[in-house]
């Protein structure tokens, strides 16, 4: 992935993160070299979790699906961090009120609207990770 990027001419001081499913880090960890300290300076299979890995920074996440065609694969999103931006449109409305149907208990209500926007084609990447078997 980091091929990729590079190829595009992303500034390599732009930080990095690679979204994955919580079986890619599964698998990800049962690598030799991801958990040997040989190879890295956080022992990843001793703390179970991965901060900085490639040039990225991974995180996992349960909303990433499997590739619908073969299903063989989890779709994993990686992105430079000016790639994508959070656009807000409007402002934050808050607001607490008594519910008297509730036996007068609070409801605290608030709405925003929010969306992600991918500013930069070459920044944002997706990968199929093929399942292990």
């Amino acid at each position: 992935m980091l091929e990729i990027f590079n190829t595009a001419d992303v500034d390599a001081d732009i930080m990095k993160h690679w979204a994955i499913s919580p079986k890619t880090l599964g698998d990800l960890l049962l690598i030799e070299q991801f958990g040997s300290s040989d190879y890295n300076t956080v022992k990843a299979l001793q703390a179970g979790k991965i901060e900085f890995y490639m040039g990225f920074y991974p995180f996992w996440t349960n909303l990433l699906t499997k590739d619908a065609v073969t299903d063989t694969a989890y779709r994993s999103i990686a992105w430079a961090m000016d790639g994508i931006i959070l656009a807000t449109i409007g402002d934050l409305s808050t607001s607490i009120d008594k519910r008297t149907d509730k036996c007068n208990d609070n409801q605290i209500y608030s709405k925003m609207d929010i969306g992600a926007v991918r500013m930069e084609g070459a920044k944002v990447h997706e990968c199929l990770n093929k399942v292990a078997q």
